[in-house]
């Protein structure tokens, strides 16, 4: 519920559909202060704020940003500034969520056993949403002394599973790291911070299916990346000669000829 109490689906579909009705209606496409003075127009005026920024009051930010893609919008390319315009045949805004069960069974399947709050939390949502949705044909599992689920015939398969014998640094979006079970990921709370910051964060180094560090990498001048690894324990040998390796991939993709590893902490 949003504070003019109106719900906050009721305030996206409301916002989607004044956007899908100017944009499918323009006969050319339209920048994004124009749409929004359009669509401002066209929506009550509770879904419009006060904005400092452009001295004037339009339509929420963050709503329209949310309903592009039930709008059936898109950004084209290679305009400046941006334009804005209709998919092909796009059918309408949707009168009901759609697809909420195969979300979940997605993050099931690539994350392995969760709970609904951590789809939740991974959807930005709260698991009183997602409970409608939830699959009643799961099995119902213990994950380090708390409750977990996963699809039957998935069960095998994870307990099955070995840890990959590899290395790799893990950028800070990695989907490897966005998981929510962290307590299972990395069990350890100070890590677990280092990882996982408010703003800006580390990449992650794997070693043999553990998090065994962070990441960070600058340039060090015209001709060398300078890349510093903050160990959790001691990173043996054979696993930092990997790591190096793998520096060496980051510092070609930069265009870089050489690379510098710096280990501290440990």
């Amino acid at each position: 519920m949003t504070s003019t109490g109106t719900s906050a689906l009721d305030a996206l579909t409301e916002v989607a559909e004044a956007m899908f009705v100017e944009v499918s209606g323009a006969k050319r496409a339209l920048t994004k202060g124009m749409l929004s003075t359009a669509v401002t127009a066209r929506i009550r005026p509770e879904l419009s704020w006060w904005c400092a920024g452009c001295k004037s009051t339009h339509v929420s930010e963050q709503l329209m940003r949310l309903g592009g893609l039930p709008a059936g919008l898109r950004l084209e390319p290679e305009s400046s500034p941006l334009n804005i315009s209709a998919l092909p045949r796009w059918p309408g805004v949707p009168a009901k969520p759609l697809g909420v069960q195969r979300i979940i069974d997605a993050y099931l399947r690539l994350y392995g056993p969760a709970a609904p709050a951590d789809v939740a939390g991974y959807l930005g949502t709260t698991r009183t949403a997602i409970l409608p949705a939830w699959p009643t044909d799961l099995v119902q599992l213990d994950v380090s002394g708390r409750s977990a689920w996963l699809p039957d015939q998935l069960v095998d398969v994870v307990r099955a599973a070995k840890p990959a014998p590899l290395v790799r640094l893990l950028g800070a979006g990695d989907p490897y790291l966005q998981s929510r079970d962290r307590d299972v990921l990395v069990p350890d709370k100070v890590a677990q911070k280092a990882i996982w910051r408010i703003l800006g964060n580390p990449g992650a180094v794997l070693v043999d299916g553990e998090i065994v560090g962070t990441w960070r990498a600058k340039q060090g001048g015209k001709s060398r990346t300078d890349l510093t690894v903050t160990e959790f324990g001691v990173i043996d040998p054979d696993a930092r000669d990997e790591i190096a390796e793998e520096a060496r991939r980051i510092t070609a993709m930069r265009g870089v000829p050489d690379v510098r590893v710096t280990y501290v902490g440990g």
